[in-house]
């Protein structure tokens, strides 16, 4: 993966990466490509688990046919996405002993799209670091950046440091 930072425009503060769903491995990559490069990542809703996922044979129907123009505005490339995304779960698979810096899950219990064994997945890769934080919010969701808004933001903010 490139540079997320380049140079220029490098503050010298902290970066904490933050990603939901499936920017969730995105940033563990880019943690993974730069282990000392960042304070911490924070997975929301996080599908990071390629034994997790769910075996959706019917995208590729979507994909590879003219069914594909029958699906609504962004869901084609979205679609697409995933099928490519899904493959790349295996490459970081084995880079997560390079991640010591905090980690924190942040899952809904109830997310119908990507299952909550996600976390205990992540806790397994990262059982060798001592700063793995879990919170599952009982009920909620796939969409909890936007209907628990109030959790996350505390928790973006607990990461702020006074300058």
């Amino acid at each position: 993966m490139i540079n997320a930072i380049n140079e220029k425009e490098d503050n010298k503060k902290p970066v904490h990466l933050i990603g939901h769903s499936i920017g969730a491995p995105v940033i563990v990559q880019m943690a993974q490509d730069q282990p000392n490069r960042f304070a911490s990542l924070t997975l929301l809703s996080g599908s990071i688990s390629p034994a997790h996922e769910p075996k959706e044979y019917w995208r590729y129907l979507f994909m590879h046919t003219p069914l594909s123009l029958l699906m609504p505005g962004a869901f084609r490339p979205s679609n697409n996405e995933i099928i490519y995304f899904k493959k790349e779960l295996y490459r970081i698979d084995s880079g997560y002993e390079k991640l010591t810096l905090p980690v924190t899950f942040i899952h809904g219990e109830a997310d119908k799209w990507v299952p909550v064994k996600n976390v205990d997945y992540g806790k397994n890769k990262l059982v060798n670091n001592p700063a793995v934080q879990v919170q599952i919010i009982p009920g909620a969701g796939h969409f909890i950046p936007w209907e628990n808004y109030d959790i996350i933001q505390s928790h973006l903010l607990s990461l702020a440091i006074p300058d």
